[in-house]
Order: structure tokens, then C-alpha cells, then sequence
């Protein structure tokens, strides 16, 4: 799996334009004759923006911009920085669908190449904006996507996570858009945001059942797509998934979560197993550059 630099793919386009001097009736040097220069702006400074500052921008407040505002960055949000950066990582959870390329609204290069099944990525910083996302096949391209998504508005200083979800044998695949949300999180636990991404799971209730005596409802009907967060200490941990709503777990996780570093934020999916082995995993994406995953089969 391999993550592209993303140049047109992210929508960014530099448009340069050439100045063209048109020579006026009767002046012979082919300027103005009003300027003293040979731009034909008519604002003696030879920049060809209209302005008479120098600057380029055309609106004479001398920042370079052209919005007016003084700050430099042509938006209008007096921020000097554009509109800011957003996050985004790819997860690939689509049952029965071989390794995927990932473009950002329908240009090529990809943005991340040969993504295999319960494989992740690290996060893409992206200027912040309204993208869409086409999957495909690897080697195919954005015109042969399986699954498409968006537009999806990421917003500044936000972290997403995209994900395929669903089963190719019953055509429902589609991308599932998380924020993955570490707003107030101490330093003494982990975040874990768990999602059911299992499309042959119906309603479930996902428990702590680490003390055997005392077992604790972690979340409680969590529909197919949805997720929750819980906040826990780093430890070991064994983790019910139950299916019928009897309050008896029917598959058990053993987790170990006691070397991840406090204040880290996890998301961890109840997966299908691929067409040749039936069945329920937990597939935790780890918050590193490198997108590492960890797939725990049941005990």
C-alpha cells in the first residue's frame, strides 16, 4: 500500500497567467501613452494589475492577494492561511473486494494506491474544503470507481477517517465518513472509537467482560454503520460482542490495549471475515503515520 503526494488530486490548480501588450492607435512605443511604461494598464507601474501599487493584486492595498483584506492569502478570512488543513486516512473493510486505489475528486494520480483488505493509511493533510472520493479497482481508474463518496465538507483542524464499508457479493458497498474526535481527551486513557462495520451483523451490544463477576455494558444497540466512544485506561481487556440482546456475549476479544500511550485515540471495527472465512474480527487502525492495523480474531 502506498500513499501519493496529491497535487491536482486535491483540487489545488496554479493558473498562471502572460501579460499581452496591445499596441495603441498612434502611440508608437506600444504603451498607453498615458503611463511611461510598456504594460498597457494605464497605472505607471509596470505590474499589469491596474492597481498603481506594484503589488499584482489588482485591488491597491499592496498585500499581493487581490481580496482586499491585508492578510495575503486571497480568501477573504483575514487568517493569512487559506482556509486551514484538515486530516484524512483511508480504512479498507469492503468484503470480497481485492486491493483498492483511492482517488480525490475523479483526477488522477491516486491518492493512495493498492489499499488491501483490513488494511488503513496513515493521515493525508489536506487543505480544507469540499472533496469527493472515488474507489477503484488497483491500476483501474477514477472513471471505473466501485464505490464513490462526497462531496464531504472537511472542515479545518478536524481528523477523519474514510471508510469502505459492505459486501461486494450484495452490491452495497459505500464509503463511511468518522470523525475521529479527540476533543477533551485526558492523559491517562485512550479514546476508542468502535464502529460496526460488519454488514453480516445485525444489532449489537458490545460489553466489558474483563471481570468475569461484574460485566459492564460498554454500548448498547449499535445498528450496522454506527459508533460510539468509549474513554479507558491502558490495559488488557476482553471485549463481548453480543448479538441476540440476551446480555450474554457471544464472542469474546481479547484486547490488549496496555502498551498504546495514554491520550492516544483508536478506532477499532467489527469486521466480516473475507469470503473464503466466515466470520466476526476486531480491526483496530492505530493513530500512527504509518496507518498500522491490528486484526484480533475472538477467542
Amino acid at each position: 500500500m502506498k500513499l501519493e503526494k496529491i497535487y491536482k488530486t486535491l483540487g489545488i490548480t496554479l493558473l498562471i497567467g502572460g501579460l499581452v501588450a496591445v499596441p495603441a492607435c498612434g502611440d508608437d512605443d506600444g504603451d498607453d501613452g498615458g503611463d511611461t511604461t510598456t504594460e498597457g494598464d494605464g497605472d505607471g507601474d509596470g505590474d499589469g494589475d491596474g492597481d498603481g501599487d506594484g503589488d499584482g493584486d489588482g485591488d491597491g492595498d499592496g498585500d499581493g492577494d487581490g481580496d482586499g483584506d491585508g492578510d495575503g492569502d486571497g480568501d477573504g478570512d483575514g487568517d493569512g492561511d487559506g482556509d486551514g488543513e484538515t486530516m484524512i486516512r483511508v480504512m479498507h473493510l469492503g468484503v470480497g473486494v481485492p486491493a483498492v486505489d483511492v482517488f480525490a475528486n475523479d483526477t488522477e494520480p491516486a491518492a493512495v494506491t493498492d489499499l488491501d483488505f483490513r488494511e488503513g493509511t496513515g493521515y493525508l493533510t489536506l487543505p480544507a474544503d469540499s472533496y469527493s472520493f472515488q474507489v477503484a479497482l488497483m491500476g483501474m481508474t477514477p472513471d471505473d470507481a466501485a464505490i464513490e463518496a462526497g462531496p464531504l465538507d472537511l472542515e479545518a483542524d478536524t481528523m477523519y477517517t474514510a471508510v469502505a464499508v459492505g459486501d461486494l457479493d450484495d452490491a452495497n458497498l459505500e464509503i463511511l465518513p468518522l470523525v475521529d474526535d479527540v476533543t477533551d481527551l485526558d492523559s491517562e486513557n485512550i479514546r476508542l472509537q468502535i464502529v460496526h462495520a460488519a454488514p453480516a451483523v445485525g444489532q449489537v451490544d458490545i460489553w466489558n467482560v474483563t471481570d468475569a463477576q461484574n460485566p459492564g455494558a460498554l454500548l448498547e444497540d449499535v445498528d450496522y454503520k454506527a459508533a460510539g466512544t468509549v474513554d479507558v485506561p491502558p490495559a488488557d481487556y476482553d471485549i463481548g460482542i453480543d448479538v441476540d440482546n440476551d446480555q450474554t456475549p457471544d464472542l469474546v476479544f481479547s484486547v490488549d490495549l496496555s502498551g498504546i500511550p495514554a491520550g492516544s485515540q483508536i478506532n477499532v471495527f467489527a469486521s466480516n471475515d473475507d469470503e473464503d472465512t466466515p466470520g466476526v474480527a476486531l480491526v483496530a487502525l492505530l493513530a500512527d503515520e504509518d496507518g498500522t492495523t491490528l486484526v484480533i480474531d475472538p477467542d
